[in-house]
């Protein structure tokens, strides 16, 4: 839970340093989701199950955000738990936003890398 917790909550921040404060734990949720259903779909390609043979590629890419998008909303944004994680981790120390900012960046990094090489 506390690593998807600094994935999510590092999309807030940097959204909130952008014209998009008003609506940033929606896209923050959608960049979160988008993150997870990558992977989920690079995974779903080594071990072989090729959906697209089967499913047109916007469906199958509904299919597989959609569930980590509603993960993201009911972890994160209803009820507006953003607020408390936010303020969890707006008080953090220096070291910590680097450290929590490198595994976003590493995750990020590691993500696209896969749709590369896999």
């Amino acid at each position: 839970m506390k690593f998807l917790e600094i994935i999510y909550i590092r999309f807030y921040f940097m959204l909130m340093k952008t014209n998009a404060k008003d609506i940033a734990e929606y896209v923050a949720g959608l960049w979160f989701a988008l993150i997870f259903a990558t992977n989920t779909m690079v995974l779903l390609n080594i071990i072989n199950i090729m959906p697209l043979n089967y499913l047109p590629s916007k469906l199958y890419a509904i299919i597989v955000l959609a569930p980590f998008y509603l993960i993201a909303y009911f972890l994160f944004i209803k009820d507006k738990r953003y607020k408390i994680i936010a303020d969890k981790y707006l008080g953090e120390s220096s070291n910590r936003k680097k450290r929590d900012n490198s595994i976003l960046t590493v995750y990020i990094i590691a993500t696209f890398a896969s749709l590369v090489i896999f």
